[in-house]
Formats: structure tokens, C-alpha cells, sequence
């Protein structure tokens, strides 16, 4: 388990990284969601090489500003996995209720940039939801190539499996 000292040294600070953020007038008029989440939020540095890999041609991660040798060679990584509930769609500044509950998994890559720009986006590799409607709205509205799959808790396990019960992921928490 991490404490606080230790989260610190993984989770990288945005300054840490060359390129520029988008300002937030730039994403007015969006459409996203909004549900409340009951889940695990982890960040993590893995082996930058292990980190490229997953990634498209066209992208590539930000080089970091001033990093340590040892930071130079990690990237951070975010896991998310948990259960949305109270779920709504927020269209044009509106709040339309959905009420759903289903299961997510996301794998997310920060500080990635397009190989031609300087804007730092975050990467998504792998995305698994439980709910059919939102695998099809998170691929047609949001470009997500999200799956279909089952997933939740077994004891501290959180478990996810493809449609022919092949293992994709699990995580202990303590």
C-alpha cells in the first residue's frame, strides 16, 4: 500500500511534462456524462518502452521537463474500475437522467502528444464496460473502441472477463 510520500513520487505533476493543455473555453458546447462512481482510481509508472508500446503511430508520449533519470525512464498509467450509478448525459449544458448502473474498466495513458503538436491529451488503450449501450455511445460518440465484458467484485478481486470467459483483467485491493 501507498502512503501519501510514496503516491507522490508515482503520480507525476503536469509541469513535469512538455507540451500545453487546451483552455477550458476550447471544450464548451461538449457532450459527456456524469455518474456517480464507486470504484478504485490507481496511478501507477510503468517502463516507458511498456507504455509506448501501447500506443498508436501517430502518438507519443511527452518528454519530461527537467526528469531525474530514473523518472525519464517510467510513464505514468491510471487504472479506473468500479460501478457508475445515477448516470445522465449533460448535453448542451443540460442534465438528461439516465438512471443506469454498470460496471466500468479503463486503462488511461497522460501526457501523450500527437507526433506533429504540443497539446498533451490523455490515451485511452483499454476500455471494458458492462452495459451494451454505453460500449456502442462511448465507441460512436467519444471514439473509445470500448468492449463488452463482464466485471465486478469477488472478495478484494475485481475481475473482468470477455464474452467466452477469458480473463482481460484483475486487480487486488487492499
Amino acid at each position: 500500500m501507498l502512503d501519501g510520500r510514496a503516491m507522490a513520487a508515482v503520480v507525476p505533476l503536469r509541469r513535469e511534462f512538455v507540451g500545453v493543455t487546451l483552455p477550458g473555453a476550447a471544450l464548451a458546447g461538449s457532450v459527456a456524462g456524469q455518474a456517480h462512481f464507486d470504484g478504485c482510481l490507481a496511478m501507477a509508472a510503468w517502463p516507458r518502452a511498456v507504455v509506448e508500446a501501447l500506443l498508436p503511430l501517430e502518438l507519443q508520449l511527452a518528454p519530461r521537463a527537467l526528469a531525474a533519470d530514473d523518472a525519464a525512464a517510467t510513464h505514468p498509467i491510471l487504472v479506473v474500475f468500479g460501478e457508475h450509478t445515477d448516470s445522465a448525459m449533460v448535453v448542451a449544458g443540460l442534465l438528461v437522467p439516465a438512471q443506469l448502473r454498470y460496471w466500468e474498466f479503463c486503462l488511461a495513458i497522460p501526457y501523450v502528444t500527437h507526433r506533429r503538436g504540443r497539446i498533451l491529451h490523455t490515451y485511452v488503450p483499454r476500455m471494458f464496460s458492462s452495459y451494451a449501450p454505453v460500449v456502442w455511445d462511448g465507441n460512436a460518440r467519444f471514439g473509445l473502441a470500448k468492449q463488452l465484458a463482464e466485471m465486478g467484485w469477488d472478495g478484494p478481486q475485481f475481475i473482468v472477463t470477455g464474452a467466452d470467459g477469458a480473463l482481460l483483467w484483475h486487480a487486488g485491493v487492499a
